[in-house]
């Protein structure tokens, strides 16, 4: 999954996880994407080497992670082909994920969040 900003992220039973830096011995740490929480994972090589899984709030909803993982493909949809129409766009991307719990609210967010990346790439 990717971030607003198009960072990588890793998402584990519910619960968001950032990138933060490199440690010595080739160690990546990622942490909670939530400012206050003190969970966190370190990585070795792609091997989960020590894990902090106490978190301080609650998990994000199924949908609520679902409608971000669209919006962010719609989003880099919306950047490569500027041509295409959002409605289209939102339908295609809808039914390869198989997303069947999006409300209409939802699909107005993303024809946002389409338009706004198009007009961003316009101004460039």
């Amino acid at each position: 999954m990717l971030s607003q900003r198009g960072k990588d992220m890793k998402v584990i039973n519910g619960y968001k996880f950032r990138f933060y830096r490199h440690l010595s011995g080739n160690i990546d740490k990622w942490v909670c994407t939530r400012k206050n929480c003190n969970a966190y994972l370190k990585y070795y090589e792609d091997d989960l080497e020590e894990e902090n899984l106490d978190h301080n709030h609650d998990s994000d909803s199924s949908n609520t992670l679902e409608r971000q993982k669209l919006t962010n493909n719609l989003k880099r949809k919306a950047i490569e082909d500027i041509c295409q129409r959002p409605s289209k766009m939102i339908h295609t991307e809808v039914l390869k994920e198989k997303s069947e719990n999006i409300s209409t609210e939802d699909v107005t967010r993303m024809r946002k969040c389409i338009h706004h990346q198009k007009n961003y790439v316009s101004e460039l």
